[in-house]
């Protein structure tokens, strides 16, 4: 804050002690009944005007000097934003007190001192970007509350500074506060009334387009969300909800809610008059009219919140607005004659809300903030030619587009009924065909189900041999433990053993199930366990897990896959779970995301060796697993984490096909 701001309010306060009694020269305004403050007494005629262009003047050397004052009759300010000091004396000739409302329109900052004699009695604030903090709740932002007792005479001085950069309105009123009360909600009253309606439109509109997917509800709830918000907020609703002490904020919003309705209008004239078929230019010029919108209401935005200029911003948005307005009105001109019913109804309405903006634009140069009653009139005015209009115009719309579907749907019908004798008579021709090739078909089919028959049969007789000769070589090798007395060469003969009778044991449960081309590798599994568990016994009960529920695989993965879960199982229970006081083997088959499968084979036995070396080892079992793992087009690792976890990661038979 400047030093001349503190030596301001130094001589404020000081004034309110040491003010003398100055007499006011201007005319006094008596009042000498309520009827005669019930329609309202403007004060053009009582009051006193002292503009400070520089904002230097403080209020003591002021009151000092009353001949500062010049009548506001015929007074023309020079500049926009100076501070106007304002007086004028109020006698209440009458036997009792009088409650009045001052009210004014369209001022930033008020402030109302009123004085007895020497001194300041009270010091209000008001205006429409005052805090509402600071407004007395008596008050308003439009009007001051002034009580006056019976035969007494006050002298008022009004401070106004309007920083809109519009010239402010200095058109004061008193009125009698239960009249002005009453005039202010009957306007509320019907405020709430138009701007209700159109709420509920937006609603109905949100709720149609929800149930249509008709574009135009949607460009009709823009156009009607940015015209009521614009109703509200201009006049003064919401404001205090809001944002109560950051009043800027609001007005600046207000700047660009026009523009949501602009653009709401062009899209709905775009879609409704079909103009990127009708006339392609037409469609990309209002296209870009669009575009220009959104950056006049970007620029528009802007210079308000930097330079705070609302003059310069709305001579911007009411020239753009003409302008965007001049183009609806040639392209309605334009496309006219192109146009049907339901579209020449909203192209009226366009044509109405046109002409109604470009009225109010000539009315905003010639009247400036003044104009904004009228504005607001206008608004609703040209809301009620759309909304009514456009509704009118899509039900008539929807109307014609349901008839027409009405008569499509009867020459559909008639045609259909055409078709149908046609057909009957196909289909009477087409059945004494399908009668032979259906007898054709029967015995075809009776003579591949005994192909079939004789195919499965052989492939179960195949299967039979298979596992037959294997456990052939099964109990050949059987014999060679018997007779064989080298502890190296039976491990090695009995290792054989087992791989033998995993392959056996697939082709085994292929002869004996429906399916011969599939194995379940859940059965599997617990068929392996128990004939490994019959060769390498522990001493201590195994607890086993097995999950792979509802996996099944073809011969040509489950072969190899079976021989990878034989040798990890029969490793865990020679090596590992032999030495583990509470043994246990968790085997885990899923598939993957990516149509991969892994094979789990975890036991809690001591692990492997440190630098143990799969390629190394002298052992063929873990040495076969790796180059099993190649023709599965898989991985093989272990891990160790109290136990040792075997992980192959493989693919099936389709799935090597395709990758191929």
């Amino acid at each position: 804050m400047s030093v001349r701001k503190y030596v301001n309010r130094y001589l404020l306060l000081l004034g309110i002690v040491l003010i003398p009694t100055t007499t006011f020269s201007q005319n006094i305004l008596d009042i000498r009944s309520h009827n005669q403050i019930t329609e309202g007494i403007p004060l053009e005629d009582y009051l006193s005007v002292y503009e400070d262009v520089e904002d230097t003047t403080n209020l003591t050397t002021l009151l000092h000097n009353p001949d500062l004052f010049n009548p506001l009759l015929g007074f023309k300010g020079k500049n926009p934003v100076s501070k106007y000091y304002l007086k004028f004396t109020i006698s209440n000739k009458t036997s009792e007190q009088i409650d009045l409302a001052l009210t004014f329109k369209n001022l930033t900052y008020v402030e109302l001192y009123i004085l007895d004699g020497n001194r300041i009695v009270k010091h209000k604030l008001s205006g429409t970007f005052q805090k509402a903090d600071s407004i007395n709740f008596t008050d308003s932002r439009t009007h001051f509350e002034l009580m006056f007792g019976a035969n007494t005479t006050t002298n008022i001085l009004l401070v106004v500074k309007h920083t809109k950069h519009h010239m402010p309105p200095l058109n004061f009123v008193v009125r009698e506060m239960q009249s002005h009360l009453k005039a202010k909600y009957t306007k509320q009253i019907y405020d709430f009334f138009i701007l209700g309606a159109f709420f509920i439109f937006i609603i109905l509109s949100i709720l149609s387009f929800a149930f249509t997917r008709n574009k135009h509800y949607l460009w009709l709830t823009i156009y009607s969300l940015g015209m009521t918000s614009y109703g509200f907020l201009l006049n003064g609703y919401m404001l205090d909800a809001v944002f109560p002490n950051h009043a800027p904020i609001v007005w600046s919003i207000i700047a660009f809610l026009p523009n949501i309705s602009s653009i709401g209008i062009i899209l709905l004239i775009k879609d409704f008059f079909k103009l990127k078929t009708v006339t392609p230019f037409l469609n990309i010029l209002l296209t870009w009219l669009v575009g220009s919108i959104i950056i006049q209401a970007f620029v528009s935005y802007s210079i308000i919140v930097i330079y705070s200029n609302y003059l310069f911003a709305s001579k911007i948005n009411v020239l753009w607005f003409s302008f965007q307005n001049i183009i609806v009105l040639v392209v309605a001109f334009k496309v006219w004659r192109n146009l049907h019913l339901p579209q020449r109804i909203f192209a009226i309405a366009a044509i109405a809300h046109a002409g109604l903006f470009i009225g109010g634009a000539t009315l905003f140069f010639l009247l400036r903030e003044r104009s904004n009653q009228i504005l607001s009139i206008i608004n609703d005015l040209g809301g009620v030619f759309v909304i009514s209009f456009s509704t009118i115009a899509v039900a008539e719309q929807m109307r014609s587009s349901e008839t027409e579907k009405y008569h499509a749907l009867k020459s559909m019908d008639e045609l259909r009924l055409k078709q149908n004798q046609f057909l009957e008579e196909t289909v009477t021709i087409r059945t004494q065909e399908l009668i032979i090739a259906n007898s054709s078909l029967n015995e075809q089919k009776i003579e591949l189900q005994n192909r079939n028959e004789k195919i499965e049969i052989l492939l179960k007789e195949i299967h039979h041999r298979v596992k037959n000769n294997l456990q052939l070589i099964s109990s050949l090798l059987e014999l060679h433990l018997k007779k064989d007395s080298d502890d190296k060469l039976v491990s090695i003969i009995a290792d054989g053993q087992n791989r033998v009778k995993a392959m056996s044991l697939i082709h085994q449960m292929l002869f004996q199930d429906e399916n011969l081309a599939i194995i379940s590798m859940e059965d599997y599994i617990y068929k392996l366990l128990e004939q490994v568990k019959t060769t390498y016994t522990s001493p201590r009960a195994t607890e086993v897990i097995v999950d792979c529920h509802g996996i099944q695989f073809d011969l040509d993965t489950a072969i190899p896959l079976g021989l990878i879960i034989n040798e990890l199982v029969t490793n865990a229970f020679k090596y590992a779970l032999y030495f583990s006081e509470y043994p246990k083997l968790s085997i885990t088959l899923q598939k993957q995301t990516n149509e991969d499968y892994v094979l789990a084979v975890y036991d809690n036995g001591p692990g492997l060796p440190t630098n143990f070396d799969f390629q190394n080892n002298e052992g063929i079992g873990l040495h076969i697993i790796p180059r099993l793992c190649k023709q599965l087009h898989g991985s093989f690792s272990n891990s160790f984490n109290q136990g040792t976890t075997f992980t192959v990661t493989f693919k099936d038979t389709l799935t090597r096909k395709l990758t191929l």
